[in-house]
């Protein structure tokens, strides 16, 4: 009986060592399906992509959505593809259930631009306020929200959401900043 519990004690402390890691696929423009597993930023940043992630930040984001985007951060292309002096930048598509980032890198392992968009995922406080201002008892359908980011111009942020009253149903645009487009 002694044996056994301290079997069950050891094979449990095994299980939740690998509990803090993330596998997420990673879905590439070559035949490359690669797995990520996110660890701690301390050990895996280049300081090149800190200007991507200062752009796309929003503390009102969900969790989810900052994961996708860490993983684009972190992601180190030389590690699974090797340049020459004429390479082209590389396309990687990281994909999480209906939510993606299309990120192109340059030799160096830069984000050069990303096209990202999320569906269904928690609305910020300060755009339901700005909904329900202009479109007072109205429901939401549907959202999506989606960045472009390039790093020559910057980045554009919007949401698109689909709102009912009875049987009207309108699509509407916000910005960021709780703007309608």
């Amino acid at each position: 009986m002694k044996n056994l519990l301290i079997g069950l004690c050891i094979l449990g402390l095994t299980n939740l060592s690998y509990s803090q890691n993330l596998v997420s696929k990673i879905e590439t423009t070559g035949d490359l399906e690669a797995e990520y597993s996110t660890i701690p930023l301390s050990k895996t940043i280049s300081l090149l992509n800190i200007p991507y992630l200062h752009k796309i930040e929003n503390e009102t984001k969900p969790s989810n959505i900052r994961q996708l985007e860490l993983m684009a951060f972190k992601y180190k292309i030389n590690k699974y593809y090797t340049f020459n002096n004429n390479s082209q930048p590389i396309t990687i598509k990281f994909k999480w259930f209906k939510n993606y980032i299309i990120a192109r890198y340059n030799r160096d392992g830069k984000i050069l631009s990303t096209y990202e968009e999320f569906q269904d995922f928690e609305i910020p406080e300060h755009i339901l306020k700005s909904i329900s201002l202009v479109y007072p008892n109205w429901s939401i359908i549907d959202n999506l929200y989606q960045v472009s980011y390039s790093s020559k111009s910057g980045v554009k942020m919007r949401y698109k959401i689909k709102i009912r009253k009875g049987n009207l149903r309108k699509n509407i645009k916000i910005d960021s900043d709780g703007n309608l487009v």
